[in-house]
């Protein structure tokens, strides 16, 4: 998959906005247990014989390392972008095309995933304020 002409601005800024926003949240740890992964450790994941991701984070930005494929590593749209093509095993090499195209679909997981956070804080504020509104019907009733 070759690319004919070069990144446009709008691409360019979509890469900045996406590792920079997405690089420095827990998201990633999130988009694994969300697969079919299951955490080893703290900072540790497997899936089957052939994955086994370490996730490090250094200056706030959180990348990965494939400890059964030490050419596998990079950030989380490198993650996405590697595992993108379904027909075949992990591609290490780097593609424009499928980069791009991982950028956008972790773009999304994170709009999701804030969203799914913000709904459940919500209900949880709900339920706090519910039970502080009991307690203080409680406490009134007691004086």
């Amino acid at each position: 998959m070759a690319r004919d002409r070069a990144f446009s601005k709008a691409e360019i800024r979509l890469f900045s906005i996406v590792n920079g926003t997405v690089g420095r949240g827990d998201y990633f740890k999130a988009y694994l247990l969300q697969g079919s992964f299951e955490q080893v450790d703290h900072n540790l994941f497997k899936k089957g014989n052939k994955e086994l991701i370490q996730l490090q984070n250094a200056n706030g930005i959180w990348t990965y390392e494939n400890k059964m494929l030490p050419e596998d590593r990079g950030s989380f749209t490198q993650f996405v972008a590697n595992r993108i093509d379904l027909k075949k095993d992990i591609n290490t090499r780097f593609d424009p095309v499928l980069y791009t195209l991982a950028a956008i679909l972790v773009w999304k997981f994170h709009r999701d995933y804030q969203g799914e956070k913000k709904r459940i804080y919500s209900k949880v504020k709900k339920k706090l304020k519910r039970i502080n509104e009991k307690s203080e019907q409680k406490q009134g009733r007691k004086r």
